[in-house]
């Protein structure tokens, strides 16, 4: 497997970080939002135990209440952490 990019490549593009988004940070209290909100709206899963996705909209909507450090939790950052929170 080869590393060289060829001349018909498309160049590579690095963002800085100064323009990213900041990542977003869950603290304790983060935590227990998050999972206060999940077990509040826990009929909405289903059987299967899944939350459709405008639970994980309206579980990003409530952590910008909560949100004391770090970017913004997204729906996607939301979902992540309670599966980690899960396991």
């Amino acid at each position: 497997m080869s590393t060289r990019r060829s001349s018909e490549s498309p160049p590579l593009v690095v963002t800085g970080t100064s323009t990213a988004e900041p990542r977003c940070h869950w603290t304790d209290s983060d935590e227990l939002a998050l999972i206060n909100f999940l077990l509040d709206h826990k009929a909405e899963a289903g059987d299967g135990g899944s939350f459709k996705s405008n639970i994980w909209n309206a579980a990003a909507v409530e952590m910008l209440k909560h949100t004391t450090k770090g970017g913004i939790k997204v729906a996607a950052k939301c979902k992540a952490k309670y599966v980690a929170v899960r396991q």
